[in-house]
Parts: structure tokens; sequence; C-alpha cells
């Protein structure tokens, strides 16, 4: 977050500034209790937060119908929603649906296909783990020699930045006597194809969030092509929906002209999600969106924050995302 946000955010506790604008806020999860493979990555709103944000939205905002997400969006009404959550995470389905058929939200819940059912996981969650793991016990020179521990730096930063795969994490979960398959059976991390159903069968969508969470800028074009849409074949073969919506895994940032191009010839109506707030982009099939997680302070601020920066870059000349 720039210095320009984190005053307007300072600024949007002191008062609400109300604008009229369609909104497209974003989460990943929500709990009340520390979740191992989420908290050293990101910080989550627990439920009594949550709960309160979607009170706001159900009192100021008009959630989208079906129709308006899967033939075509265009950010032109006033003071819609769309409601999108991130990674397929089994807090989904746990927590944030009871709390969303409450207040008669429907929202889009974006999936990685490889890890429903908790078969694969994303390098990130089971490096979450580990951190939590090692930070309960003493020094082990077998992991920190691994892990080229240094003891100049934080252990989290240190295995975060350090390249392990899931083979090598998994064998350091075996040199620490961490049991990963009992901690599944307490605790799985991802929905299940039953409970990705169920959510549907509720009225909510599911969209497509790649194959496997990759960063995509280290993919060639057609790799990427091939993540998004495998994504979303898959999605139609095993829940028979009739649309394609897709968000962008880390950041859109980095998606070409030609790779927009290449999506909408493949299907017309796809609807695209990005995490650039407000800005401009080079097709109206892309809906760009924002964090209502990062920081944990009410939507309410969030939402005055997005709304008075995305004058501010309009002023400023920042307005359009550049792709190449």
């Amino acid at each position: 977050m720039d210095i320009v946000k984190k005053l307007l955010l300072k600024y949007s506790k002191v008062t609400t500034v109300k604008l009229s604008a369609n909104i497209t806020p974003y989460y990943h999860i929500v709990a009340d209790e520390n979740v191992p493979h989420i908290q050293h990555l990101y910080s989550y709103k627990n439920i009594n937060q949550f709960e309160e944000d979607l009170k706001y939205l159900h009192e100021h905002y008009q959630i989208i119908t079906t129709d308006e997400i899967a033939d075509e969006f265009h950010l032109k009404h006033q003071k819609k929603c769309i409601l999108s959550f991130d990674d397929g995470l089994v807090e989904n389905y746990t927590i944030i649906l009871p709390l969303l058929e409450k207040y008669k939200i429907k929202a889009v819940f974006f999936i990685n296909p490889s890890f429903v059912d908790n078969k694969f996981f994303l390098n990130k969650h089971l490096k979450s783990i580990l951190i939590e793991e090692l930070l309960k016990i003493p020094h082990n020179h077998i992991v920190w020699n691994k892990i080229k521990f240094s003891k100049s730096e934080d252990l989290k930063n240190q295995v975060l930045k350090y390249e392990l795969s899931n083979n090598q994490i998994f064998d350091l979960f075996d040199v620490i006597k961490f049991d990963f398959k009992e901690y599944l059976q307490e605790r799985p991390i991802y929905m299940n194809k039953n409970q990705i159903q169920e959510l549907i069968d509720k009225g909510h969508f599911i969209g497509g969030h790649t194959m496997t969470h990759p960063y995509l800028n280290n993919l060639n074009e057609d790799e990427q092509f091939a993540e998004i849409t495998d994504s979303l074949l898959w999605i139609k073969q095993h829940f028979k929906v009739d649309y394609n919506l897709f968000s962008f895994p880390y950041s859109d940032s980095y998606a070409s002209k030609n790779l927009i191009k290449r999506l909408e010839n493949w299907d017309k109506n796809m609807i695209i999600f990005g995490n650039s707030s407000y800005k401009k982009d080079v097709s109206k099939n892309i809906v760009q969106r924002f964090s209502a997680e990062k920081p944990i302070v009410p939507l309410k601020n969030i939402i005055s924050t997005e709304l008075i920066y995305m004058y501010y870059i309009k002023l400023v000349g920042k307005f359009k995302v550049k792709r190449k």
C-alpha cells in the first residue's frame, strides 16, 4: 500500500465518504482462530469483523444477480457489488457460506482444481505450516542446514523466500516428526467437490483460479493460457456450469494484451477478475477487485479509501492498467 492510500485510509477512519459506485471486494478466508497454513502469509478477518462487513453490504449495496455475472457485467450501474473469495479454502464452506446465507448474499468462489479434495497443496500453505512447527521446537541443525538458515534473519522470512519444493517440505515434516496426514484430518485446507457443489446448489458461483496457483509471470503465454483454461474446463466437467469466471492468482499486472485477447477468443462471454482496484483495463470483460482483508479495517473504510484513491490516480495519470 503506497503512502497516499495509507493517508486516505487514516482519513476514512475519521469520516466515511459516501460515493455511489460499484464495488468488488474479495477475501481469502475468515476465522476466529489461528490457521497454521495461513497465519504466516497474510492477515485475515475474524467472524465478527466479517459479519459487520456483510451487514454493511446488505444495507448499502445490491448484490448482482446470476444473469449479470454469467451474461456480461459492465461497471456502469450504481452501488452494485460482486463479492468474491480466492483459493478455495475450506473456511469458505464452513464459516463463510452460513454467513452469506444469513444475509442472503451470493458470491463467487475461485478455486484451484489441483487442490480440491486435499490431494495436492499450494507450496506457500505448506511453508506456513512448516514455519509454525519450527517455531515450536528447539534449533534443529538438519532442518536449519536444509533451509540455509541465517541467525541474522527472521525464520519466517528465511523459509518464505527459500525455494523449497513440496516434497522437500514433506521431508522436513518427517525430520521434525510432524504428522501432516493427521493435520489434514483435523483441519482440511481446501474444499472438497461435495462442498463446492453445495455452494453452487445454494446459488453461488464457482470460477477458475488456474489449476495450480502458479506465479504466471514465470510461465510462457501458452502455459499461462493452459493453466487458466484447464481450470475452467475442469469446473465445467465436474459441476456442469454454463459460464466461465476466472481470477488471476497473485496479480493480473503481468497478463499481456495478447493473453487477454486469446481468452476472449476462447470465450467471448468470459469474465476475468483482477486485483488492480478501480483502474480502467483494456477490455470490458475484465472486472478489477480490491482486497477487503488487507488491512484489517471495516469494509466501509476500505471502500471509501479505494474510491477516493481512484480519483487520485486519475489526476496523476495512473488510472489505466498498462499491458504489454
